[in-house]
Parts: C-alpha cells; structure tokens; sequence
C-alpha cells in the first residue's frame, strides 16, 4: 500500500515525529526510544549507550511497523479513500481490499448481467 505525506501526525502530540506516532497509534513499544532531540543532547552529552539504545529501538520500530504493514494491519492517520484518490482504480482497490465490499459488487454485476441479458435478448429477438 502506498501512503501520502498525511499517513501519520508529524507534530507534538502525544510524541514528535512521524515514527513514534506511528509506533504509538500502531501499539508497538517505545521503551528506550528518543525523540529527535533528545538524541541530539545525548550525543552533545556523550551519552552513547542511550543513543544506541535508541537507534537499536527504532530499527525494532521500524521492523514491526513492516511486518504489520506486510499483515495488512497496519494502522494509518488517513482514511483509505484519500490513499486511493477518487479514480476508478482507487475505487476498485478499496473494494478489492474489503471482502463485504467484495460480495456487494459481486452481487451487483450478477443482478446486472440478467437484467442486460433480458435487454440484449429482446434486442436481438431471440427471447423464448
């Protein structure tokens, strides 16, 4: 799936950056984590351990954010249809991703065919 700049909060609520929004929304863990700026003083304060316990976390982050992503179960600020757009493929994928929506259209295109077939029967003049 491909998401647009808005998939995940960028400000300071409940955390900064887009990653650990998206790890909180997501309920993945931020133990030991740091958010930009935080790592900034910590390398300014040689606190390396902290600042590789930070990065080793975030490459965790980011693992599971994939993994999820790759069940499908990865959970976004925006709503499908702004992922999609408003074009007949977007459409069709937001159906194709959803299996009610999936027997709906089903259902439609079958009532469909027998009501053209009826027409093209009459058309033609070949209707018993």
């Amino acid at each position: 799936m491909i998401y647009t700049h808005d998939f995940e909060n960028h400000g300071p609520v409940p955390k900064k950056g887009q990653l650990l929004n998206l790890a909180l929304r997501n309920k993945v863990s931020l133990r030991d984590a740091l958010e930009g700026k935080e790592e900034a003083e910590s390398f300014d304060n040689r606190n390396y351990l902290k600042l590789h316990m930070s990065t080793c976390r975030k490459v965790d982050v980011i693992s599971e954010i994939l993994t999820l992503e790759e069940k499908s179960k990865l959970k976004v600020k925006i709503n499908a249809l702004k992922i999609y757009g408003l074009t007949p493929a977007g459409f069709f994928e937001i159906i194709k991703n959803n299996w009610f929506l999936v027997a709906i259209y089903s259902f439609i295109l079958f009532v469909a065919g027998i009501v053209i077939e009826a027409k093209i029967q009459i058309l033609l003049g070949i209707k018993n």
